[in-house]
């Protein structure tokens, strides 16, 4: 079984219901986008899945296995992930946050191989990093941060990558970039599982949507069905413009006006 099942996960912290009943599937070779305004428990629903916040009841399988009997090293074979604001915590050469992607495969003496060097470099490249590779980590934008953590993620070379709004402080040229590099993992065949606001990326690259709100599912499937009209304005409270070009979706949000129609 190559997918990601989520089985009715329940989280409550502090007595708030952070997580209602939440089931949804991700295969892979797509690329699942996870949406919703803020609070609708996407993050926190990205955490369960990883195994960083036990959920109050409910499982997650990752290709047939249920990741609750699965170690942490073996979770980080399986799945990287990229969180959000791209955090780092260590005044680290760039190069060197990037290898850290390479440790759950390391041989027992912890040395980088001729071939983990390679995946490195190649993912550096992927990122457009190159010109980042010997500056310190502390020191960098947060976009430029957030695509050396992308690149750490790439030379970790999982089967399934999770990302937490990885175009988040990006400039436009970089947001299509990293999108543009998680539908190729996808199509390799990989399973991407995204957390995205912007609902045009979300329209235009992800093959299926899941949508959250108040920390329930509202619905899960194609992204032109979930990115309906009335999906617009019940969970976010807007409206959209869409057009069609060049065998391409677009939409742009605005605001409802008093009185608008769904």
């Amino acid at each position: 079984m190559t997918a990601l099942h989520i089985k009715n996960i329940h989280l409550t912290i502090d007595d708030t219901i952070i997580l209602n009943d939440i089931s949804a599937s991700i295969n892979r070779g797509e690329l699942v986008g996870l949406i919703g305004p803020n609070g609708a428990g996407k993050s926190s629903l990205l955490k369960c899945i990883l195994g960083l916040q036990k959920q109050s009841s409910g499982s997650v399988w990752l290709d047939g296995i249920d990741l609750a009997q699965s170690t942490i090293k073996d979770k980080a074979k399986r799945m990287a992930y990229a969180a959000q604001g791209a955090p780092v915590y260590w005044p680290l050469r760039a190069d060197h946050i990037v290898g850290l992607g390479r440790l759950p495969h390391l041989n027992p003496w912890g040395r980088l191989t001729h071939d983990d060097k390679n995946i490195i470099q190649k993912a550096i490249h992927l990122a457009d990093c190159d010109h980042l590779r010997d500056r310190t980590v502390t020191t960098l934008s947060g976009g430029e941060r957030a695509r050396v953590m992308l690149a750490r993620v790439l030379a970790a070379d999982t089967p399934w990558i999770l990302a937490d709004e990885p175009t988040a402080s990006l400039d436009p040229a970089h947001q299509l970039d990293v999108m543009n590099i998680l539908k190729s993992q996808a199509q390799a065949g990989k399973g991407v599982l995204v957390v995205l606001h912007d609902l045009s990326l979300a329209l235009r690259y992800c093959n299926r949507l899941i949508l959250l709100n108040r920390g329930k599912l509202v619905g899960e499937g194609p992204s032109d069905v979930i990115l309906s009209d009335q999906n617009l304005s019940d969970v976010f409270g807007i409206k959209a413009s869409r057009w069609h070009d060049n065998g391409k979706d677009f939409l742009v949000p605005h605001h409802r006006e008093k009185g608008d129609d769904i």
